[in-house]
């Protein structure tokens, strides 16, 4: 993605030494909803075993090098009819109060689509080919962001059931029986809402 609006503004990575930053701007973009860094801060020490510094996407101020946007891309694998998938779960998407309105969430996303797809953004080429990911998934329990969310290619899932994987042969039957069932359902309890990276 790159410099944004005149070059004002840069979409990319968040290095190593960038991470405070990135924890103070998307501190203040979810100050109002009442999320603390230190929540923000446990995600990410929670996702370790997963974790790549290339996970963490922020827009900078060119000027001032605050991180006015950002989000976490959480790396997982998903088992989906017996296949493993890689899958970026995207979360904590936030932006500053003054810079919303700008189409920022937007570029966010696209970047983080770029980057599941393996292009990366800003040269880190490398470390984005190693999160290459077909899938994407988020959740979102707020109708208007679930319309936005829509807009940018995820679809709404229905998921009113939950399954622990004892015995995996058991499990995918179980799974493919209830989104067989869910399917032919007209009715959706859930807001979680998930899309293919890999259009």
């Amino acid at each position: 993605m790159g410099k944004l609006l005149g070059g004002l503004l840069e979409m990319r990575a968040v290095a190593e030494a960038e991470t405070t930053a990135w924890l103070d701007g998307l501190e203040a973009a979810f100050a109002e909803k009442g999320h603390k860094r230190s929540t923000l801060e446990q995600l990410i020490r929670s996702d370790r075993t997963h974790f790549r510094q290339s996970c963490l996407r922020g827009i900078f101020n060119t000027k001032t090098g605050a991180v006015v946007g950002g989000l976490h891309v959480y790396m997982r694998q998903l088992r989906v009819r017996g296949e493993v998938v890689a899958t970026g779960g995207v979360g904590d998407v936030g932006v500053l109060p003054n810079y919303r309105g700008l189409g920022l969430a937007r570029v966010l996303l696209q970047d983080c689509v770029e980057y599941l797809r393996g292009g990366g953004s800003g040269g880190e080429d490398a470390a984005a080919a190693a999160a290459a990911a077909p899938l994407s998934v988020l959740h979102c329990s707020n109708v208007r962001l679930q319309r936005f969310y829509a807009s940018q290619g995820y679809s709404s899932v229905p998921l009113s059931w939950s399954v622990v994987c004892i015995d995996s042969a058991h499990a995918e039957r179980i799974v493919s029986n209830a989104f067989s069932a869910n399917a032919k359902s007209s009715s959706s309890s859930a807001a979680t809402t998930a899309a293919s990276a890999a259009a």
